[in-house]
């Protein structure tokens, strides 16, 4: 149900962004007096090829299923500059929590039933937005980027089997790292997001964000297609004169 929110949701924009003309107030002094925003946002992420795709042919264990993990998400900072009416620089930087799972039910495998593993994610991301609609109250702005995601910690959940009585459920922290050490811990990637922004006072703001990640190589070598991510965040903005 959330991924198919989040495209509806892209699909739905696509119109605005296009659409979209330019509408300077006439007092522009109104709008672009203040030189800087600082922006604190979170939201949720949907991650797309983030785990191993073939994990019979290609896995560390044959029948192991892997599966991306739920309850994605991210908090982030940045800091803009508004060089004039069309142009805003601005630097990110965001914690990114994601998960991915593995089901050894039925595998060759007798220690474990199942893994959960938890990855802390920092993103050091470089925007340009660009000012599609601009008004007194609101705002609509186009955001290219580059991104580059460092994988700071990770956490390993297992579920174990104890072989002599088959007694389902014990949980540990030991290491299953299949998945983790085929993965790159530096990322780079490249995004596109609109922010909808309604000025509430002419100091602060509110934020709507889709935005669409493509990172520029696999999640593990042995994927066929590129890792990808989805994200839709909700934010406050404050405007410095």
């Amino acid at each position: 149900m959330r991924k198919t929110f989040i495209y509806l949701l892209f699909i739905a924009l696509i119109p605005a962004v296009t659409n979209a003309q330019e509408a300077i107030v006439a007092n522009a002094q109104n709008t672009f007096n203040y030189a800087y925003t600082i922006g604190i946002n979170t939201g949720i992420d949907n991650n797309i090829n983030a785990y191993r795709l073939y994990p019979t042919t290609d896995g560390p264990v044959n029948g192991a299923v892997f599966t991306g993990g739920d309850n994605l998400f991210n908090i982030g900072l940045d800091l803009g500059m508004v060089v004039n009416s069309k142009i805003r620089p601005r630097l990110e930087f965001k914690y990114v929590k994601m998960k991915y799972g593995v089901n050894f039910e039925n595998a060759d495998v007798l220690t474990f039933l199942s893994s959960e593993v938890f990855m802390h994610n920092v993103d050091i991301n470089m925007r340009l937005d660009y000012f599609l609609y601009n008004a007194k109250r609101f705002q609509i702005l186009v955001s290219p980027a580059v991104k580059w995601e460092l994988t700071s910690t990770r956490e390993e959940k297992n579920t174990t089997i104890d072989p002599n009585n088959l007694n389902y459920g014990n949980v540990n922290w030991k290491n299953y790292k299949g998945v983790y050490d085929e993965n790159s811990k530096s990322l780079l990637g490249g995004g596109v997001s609109t922010i909808f922004k309604y000025n509430v006072t002419k100091n602060i703001g509110l934020t709507l964000t889709p935005e669409y990640t493509l990172f520029f190589r696999n999640f593990v070598r042995s994927n066929d297609k590129l890792y990808q991510r989805a994200s839709l965040n909700f934010g406050i903005e404050f405007n410095i004169y």
